[in-house]
């Protein structure tokens, strides 16, 4: 015949649950901060090489565009720094065949 303990009344017990409660809430904290570590900084780097893309599409277009054109006109550089990564790469390809700057980034708005 087996015994009933309630486990509510029991100290040793009452101990036990809490000191494994704790034990559960801390690994799982530092799991959790592990993965959110670990996330973070595959977002950060993922981030960090369109930025770098964008910003070596941009330097390359404009090196073009200049070399082509001449100096460029503050709306054709306005125009440079808000364009997509995919905007940049179809403008890099336009300045090869393009007669003008507007040919290439579109006509000038005021």
């Amino acid at each position: 015949m087996g015994v009933v303990i309630d486990a509510s009344k029991n100290p040793v017990l009452q101990q036990w649950r809490r000191e494994a409660i704790e034990e559960g809430k801390a690994e799982g904290k530092a799991e959790g901060k592990a993965e959110g570590k670990a996330e973070g900084k595959a977002e950060g780097k993922a981030e960090g090489k369109a930025e770098g893309k964008a910003e070596g599409f941009q330097i390359v277009l404009r090196d073009l565009l200049e070399t082509k054109f001449g100096r460029l006109p503050r709306w054709a550089k306005a125009r440079l720094m808000k364009a997509s990564t995919a905007q940049l790469q179809r403008w890099v390809r336009k300045v090869v065949v393009a007669d003008t700057l507007e040919a290439v980034l579109g006509k000038k708005q005021d």
